[in-house]
């Protein structure tokens, strides 16, 4: 890894490099002697920071509103939902394009793959963003008093995210946060119903927790959450394997016509069949899913498989069975 590689990126770096390509203060945006001299803007003249040249030809705004949108001169906006309307502005009204008012106009960024290693301070400054999303960048830790306290969605996925300790103090009423593909292996004594009372969507999946049960026990405490993905985890792989060895011992141990209908169950409702040689019964322990579903009874989502009725029906009181956590 070369120097510059290693070198840490700040967030807001990347936002100016993004701010950049949209040449808000290049043809045909901006001021500029492709101008008309003065404007009458809400009453006030207001006229052009470069002094055209005698015979230099002069656009409508209207027209430099239609080039602004052709070949060669339309950018990408698409890291933002503002970065059109920005554009605008900075056509029919560039005096407004202070520092502040750029900043304060996003309410949505995707700043994605640019390398970003920290969030700094700066992102403070964007006292209106909503919606910020930050996947597949270097970030390691999160400072919840960095993040704009008006922050709804916040979208960390792939990153390089191992403690959240730092995200959970004190963070923004955040109604989603996307923390999948990192590399978190505990949010016990983090994730407080507190701290996280406004979250009806939380996404854990692909990181190393491998403990079902206090993982769970900690998410159940959230009182608005809904959403929750967390494939891609031990907790759920090892949970799988469980699964297929208690089929195959179901296929050693049962008649026939048993295997067929526990297999038609484990395969539906991901559930682990154990065996009671004594009494030669079959009772149903919760696997993954069940435990979950039964957990987290106001879940509506998970895995981004809608919970149906059937399900939650089925699955009832099965976290409180004996030996399920």
């Amino acid at each position: 890894m070369s120097e510059l590689e290693r070198r840490p990126v700040a967030v807001t770096a990347a936002f100016n490099s993004q701010l950049k390509s949209l040449c808000i203060k290049e043809f045909p945006c901006g001021f500029g002697q492709w101008r008309v001299p003065s404007d009458t803007i809400f009453g006030t003249t207001v006229k052009s920071m470069t002094s055209p040249e005698p015979t230099a030809c002069y656009e409508t705004v209207e027209d430099l509103q239609e080039l602004a949108i052709k070949t060669p001169y339309n950018v990408d906006c698409t890291w933002s939902s503002e970065a059109t309307t920005l554009r605008e502005i900075a056509v029919k009204n560039p005096e407004k394009l202070t520092n502040s008012f750029v900043l304060s106009h996003f309410k949505s960024l995707r700043i994605v793959d640019k390398k970003v290693t920290e969030i700094d301070e700066g992102l403070l400054n964007f006292k209106n963003l909503q919606q910020l999303t930050l996947s597949a960048n270097l970030i390691s830790l999160v400072d919840s008093q960095r993040l704009p306290k008006c922050l709804k969605e916040l979208e960390l996925s792939a990153n390089k995210i191992s403690d959240i300790s730092s995200l959970c103090r004190n963070p923004p009423p955040l109604i989603h946060l996307g923390l999948g593909y990192n590399q978190i292996t505990s949010i016990s004594g983090h994730m407080t119903p507190l701290a996280w009372r406004h979250l009806l969507s939380l996404d854990l999946s692909c990181n190393n927790l491998p403990d079902l049960y206090s993982t769970i026990n900690t998410l159940k405490t959230l009182p608005k959450l809904r959403n929750l993905v967390m494939q891609g985890n031990p907790l759920a792989v090892s949970m799988k394997q469980y699964v297929e060895a208690c089929l195959l011992i179901i296929y050693d141990s049962c008649e026939e016509k048993h295997v067929a209908w526990a297999v038609t169950v484990a395969a539906k409702f991901l559930v682990v069949i154990h065996i009671d040689n004594s009494y030669g019964d079959l009772q149903l322990v919760p696997g993954y899913r069940g435990y979950v579903i039964d957990s987290i009874r106001a879940l509506t989502i998970l895995d981004d498989t809608r919970i149906s009725a059937d399900e939650k029906h089925y699955f009832k009181g099965l976290s409180k069975l004996r030996g399920t956590g």
